[in-house]
């Protein structure tokens, strides 16, 4: 697993992710409860192992295989639940416009590995 480097740059990519969209401004954030800024922020720490996840099955060529729908399913989990939170969010709104994307890109490579 460790000279396996597609595995590390996920890693890195989840990290990276991680890092640059938790939502650090809704703990100051006055206006927002602490209780809606926990969520999304354990929202994140799902969601960016998922991207990680789908990049690294993409890479390895076994996105469309016994993954295609598991895969589909925890896109649109994260899609749907950052929506509710992308006004609170900008990293919030990413993930969802990111995931909404990834979705419809994997729909297509699916219909036209089909074909």
């Amino acid at each position: 697993m460790q000279k396996d480097r597609i595995f590390w740059y996920a890693v890195a990519l989840s990290v990276i992710l991680l890092v640059l969209l938790m939502p650090y401004s809704m703990y100051a954030d006055m206006y927002i409860a602490d209780a809606f800024a926990l969520l999304c922020t354990m929202l994140t720490l799902f969601s960016a192992p998922v991207f990680g996840v789908v990049f690294y099955l993409w890479r390895k060529k076994t996105l469309f295989g016994e993954y295609f729908s598991s895969m589909i399913a925890l896109l649109v989990f994260c899609g749907i639940f950052h929506g509710i939170f992308a006004v609170m969010s900008w990293g919030s709104c990413v993930f969802a416009a990111a995931s909404a994307v990834l979705v419809a890109a994997m729909f297509l490579g699916k219909y036209i590995r089909k074909n």
